[in-house]
């Protein structure tokens, strides 16, 4: 069965921050401050619509990470916290604050009713676009594709707009549906993963102490 989320209330918002940062502390991973001031403040050179790139690419099966989203004029957008193990997902990181599920051809604008994460089932086997805005109010969208039991979780394509207040229309071709969500399954299993992830890096720490 394929579980959903999409984080509104204040409660679940605090939970998912706290375990993502439980996480990026477990894996060392550092916001440098050049990196939060440029995905707020954009690339004054840039055209109003861009398109995406990320690094990496994917996360395989059994790992979480960071992605690293930017456009491709070379302005940095924001982080991506993408996990996949136990459960498929992705919640916002630093530059980027909310999502939401947009079709291709819908239009993605700053009214639109986003979330701050997105869980599945670890057997999750669709492609569909999430709208995204920034903290500097501007709005993109991203196309993920959840490759099922034992597979990666793909960014395809995805683009954004860097003037803050404006729209764009979700592209990327035909997706499938996004499931319904179900926050309370969702949120048990993000904080399972992430007890699990703890667990894992304090046990390496031990070993290697001894």
């Amino acid at each position: 069965m394929l579980i959903g989320i999409d984080l509104q209330s204040p409660i679940c918002h605090l939970l998912l921050r706290t375990l993502i940062y439980q996480t990026a502390m477990n894996t060392n991973v550092k916001f440098g401050a050049a990196l939060a001031s440029a995905a707020i403040a954009g690339s004054p050179a840039s055209a109003a619509i861009v398109s995406l790139s990320f690094s990496p690419t994917s996360v395989a099966t059994g790992s979480s990470n960071f992605i690293s989203v930017s456009d491709t004029l070379g302005a940095p957008i924001g982080l991506v916290f993408e996990i996949n193990n136990g459960v498929k997902g992705f919640g916002t990181a630093a530059g980027i604050t909310g999502f939401a599920s947009f079709a291709p051809g819908a239009t993605v604008s700053t009214g639109a009713a986003f979330g701050t994460a997105f869980s599945f089932s670890s057997g999750a086997s669709f492609t569909a676009n999430f709208g995204f805005i920034t903290a500097a109010n501007q709005v993109g969208w991203i196309q993920l594709q959840f490759g099922g039991l034992g597979g990666p979780i793909t960014n395809v394509a995805g683009a954004w707009n860097d003037t803050p207040g404006q729209s764009i229309i979700s592209g990327g071709g035909a997706v499938g549906t996004v499931p319904e969500t179900s926050t309370t399954i969702a949120l048990a299993g993000l904080a399972t993963l992430a007890a699990g992830v703890g667990l894992r890096k304090a046990r390496r720490r031990k070993s290697k102490d001894a």
